[in-house]
Parts: structure tokens; C-alpha cells; sequence
């Protein structure tokens, strides 16, 4: 009787076996299809990849004015990449392609707009090491398409300030719930000529000159609805980063308000350079200022209009004046078409144009 039992489970056993591991193997199965199904749906490709995020925007820019120099250009796209190595530490980058064309004898440029390291000890606290957009004006960190009226960016933001404007070092960011933040930044300055050129002597951290850092600080305050109010300081002790005394040291001086009422946003800004040095002050750019004043209203999520007034001086007693007015139609909250007119002064290049853009973000 015992040998007929132990046959028997000889015989049943290794059948009993196989099926205990095709069920297991069903079931595993079964929740690696489940797993596969909940991470398409939240749109990752695995851990590696929803810790590594990409994005891009881009922007075209078609200008017909009546001197006939008529002009049509793509002027810039921007690829976005961040990696989160824990909730503590990410790393943000951005690679910019200017103009299309990049290499000897072309119109555009490569370069790497952002690259830094992102700490965040805790809540409402970041420190940022690396290549980073100085805390200066509305535009300079924030300046995809679809996030500003008129096909391009306003001239104070371009001249004065000058964006779109990065250097390299440690920047604090700390933010507070009653709508007040601040950041401080000790970094990389410029590098300006004789010519006193501000926007030429961005170094970009292009084995730049490290003789004379800046520090630059920002206080925000956003504590009422609809309201933005900054003010911004920067001091550099050396312009152009030598001993000669034809540049010395540098203050520039923000502030601007925005305000979102509604359809209705206004928004005020105004940046000024004292610059010591005898060369600044022979060529009467010792003082260089600025400001704008831009009323938007957004008749629906597709339909916005503007007009903005600039008026500015990089000489002394010599006023250059811009206006703009036009229309931006959001095919999407991420995809703008952009169309305004553009009037400047003689000093400003007595110029009058028509604009038209389309650009995106992702």
C-alpha cells in the first residue's frame, strides 16, 4: 500500500510542480503588464527616465519696415533638460541655438544659457552652484514666447539690464508665506570695453575674467492677489576686470510692478548704471537708465493686445524712445502667433516696422 502511495505521488507531484510554477510565472507576469501599463499612462519610461525631464521652445521672427532691409529669422531655440537625483539635489541645463546657423562665417551661436546644481535643504529654500540668469527684471529667468506680448523682447530688458543675462557662482533663494522672497548671488561679472558697452561685456562664462565678481540681490514681494513688486541691486567693484582707472566699479539699480487684474495686467519697469571711471565719464555713459510702461488685455484664453512705451538713454541728455502695440493669438496656452508695430525715435533708429512671430514651449 505505501509503495502504491509513493507511486502515485512520483507520478502527480512533478504535474502538481509545473503547474504551481506556470501560475506563478502568470502572475508575475501579470503585475509586470499592470506596472508597464501605470507608467505609460503617467507617461515615464521607468525610473531613470520620470527622475530626467526634457523640453524645448523656439521662436520665428519676420520683420518687413519701410527702409526695405525686410528681414526673416529664426531666432533662437532652447533645449531644456533637469534630472532630480532625490528630493534634496537636481541639476537644470539649457543649450541655446541663436540664429539657425552655427560656425564660421554664420550669423548664429551655441551656447549653454543655464547649468547648475539645485539644493533644496527644505521648503521654500534653494541654493543654486553653477551657470545660472541673474534674479534682474521681469524677463531674464522667464522669457518662453507664449509668457510675453510682442514678437521681441522690449529693448530696456535687452539694453540696460541686459538679458537675456547669466554668470557663474552660488546663488540663495529663500521664500516666505507671506508672499516676500529674496535671492542673493555672488557670481561672475562683466567685462566691458572702453566703448562702455554693457550688453557687449556679457563674459557668458566663457573662460571669462574672474578678477572682479559681482554680487547681485532681489527683493520680492507678492503678498495681495494679482501683485508682483521687485527691487534689485547690483555691485560690481570693476567693470573691466583690470587696474586701469578708464573703468572702475558699477551699480545697477531694478525695479519693477506687475500687476494681473482680471483680463486687464500692467507693468512698470526701471533699470539704471552709475559707472565710475574717466572713460565712462568722457563719452557721457556714466549713466545709463532706462524704463517701460506695458498695458495688456487678454480678451479670452485665445486673444490678447498690447501697447508698451520705452524710453531710455546710454548717453547722457540723449532720450531714445520705442513704442509698440499689437496682438498675440494663443492657438494653445503653449503655442503663441504674434503680430505688433513698432515705432522708434531718430536716436533710436527712427524706425517704423511690422513684426510678426510664431513661438512655443514644452
Amino acid at each position: 500500500m505505501r509503495n502504491r502511495v509513493l507511486l502515485l505521488l512520483l507520478l502527480v507531484l512533478p504535474q502538481w510542480l509545473s503547474a504551481a510554477v506556470d501560475e506563478a510565472r502568470i502572475e508575475q507576469l501579470e503585475e509586470q503588464i499592470e506596472a508597464l501599463a501605470d507608467m505609460l499612462e503617467q507617461g515615464g519610461g521607468g525610473e531613470a527616465t520620470q527622475a530626467t525631464q526634457f523640453g524645448a521652445y523656439g521662436e520665428l521672427h519676420y520683420q518687413s519696415n519701410e527702409k526695405g532691409n525686410n528681414k526673416i529669422d529664426f531666432h533662437r531655440w532652447v533645449l531644456f533638460m533637469s534630472h532630480e537625483f532625490n528630493e534634496q539635489i537636481r541639476v537644470f541645463s539649457e543649450l541655446e541655438v541663436e540664429h539657425a546657423m552655427v560656425g564660421e562665417g554664420q550669423a548664429g551661436a551655441l551656447e549653454l544659457e543655464q547649468s547648475y546644481i539645485s539644493l533644496t535643504p527644505r521648503s521654500g529654500t534653494e541654493v543654486k552652484l553653477g551657470l545660472f540668469l541673474l534674479p534682474i527684471g521681469i524677463i531674464n529667468e522667464t522669457h518662453e514666447p507664449p509668457r510675453f506680448y510682442g514678437v521681441e523682447r522690449n529693448p530696456i530688458e535687452k539694453i540696460i539690464i541686459p538679458a537675456t543675462w547669466w554668470e557663474s557662482g552660488v546663488m540663495l533663494s529663500q521664500q516666505f508665506a507671506s508672499g516676500v522672497s529674496y535671492d542673493v548671488a555672488l557670481h561672475s561679472g562683466l567685462n566691458v570695453s572702453d566703448s562702455v558697452d554693457l550688453r557687449k561685456g556679457r563674459q557668458r562664462s566663457a573662460k571669462a575674467n574672474g578678477n572682479a565678481w559681482a554680487v547681485t540681490g532681489r527683493l520680492n514681494y507678492s503678498g495681495l492677489a494679482g501683485l508682483l513688486f521687485s527691487l534689485a541691486l547690483q555691485h560690481q567693484s570693476d567693470l573691466n576686470q583690470s587696474a586701469s582707472d578708464s573703468l572702475g566699479a558699477a551699480q545697477l539699480y531694478e525695479s519693477h510692478l506687475v500687476w494681473q487684474s482680471g483680463a486687464l495686467s500692467l507693468k512698470a519697469l526701471y533699470a539704471a548704471w552709475n559707472i565710475e571711471g574717466r572713460q565712462a565719464r568722457l563719452l557721457k555713459k556714466d549713466r545709463q537708465q532706462g524704463g517701460y510702461l506695458e498695458a495688456a488685455y487678454r480678451f479670452n484664453p485665445q486673444w490678447g493686445m498690447f501697447v508698451r512705451q520705452n524710453r531710455w538713454q546710454t548717453v547722457q541728455n540723449i532720450d531714445k524712445e520705442q513704442l509698440d502695440l499689437g496682438v498675440n493669438w494663443w492657438l494653445h496656452e503653449d503655442v503663441v502667433v504674434k503680430m505688433d508695430y513698432q515705432q522708434s525715435n531718430q536716436p533710436a533708429g527712427d524706425l517704423q516696422a511690422l513684426n510678426l512671430g510664431v513661438g512655443y514651449q514644452f
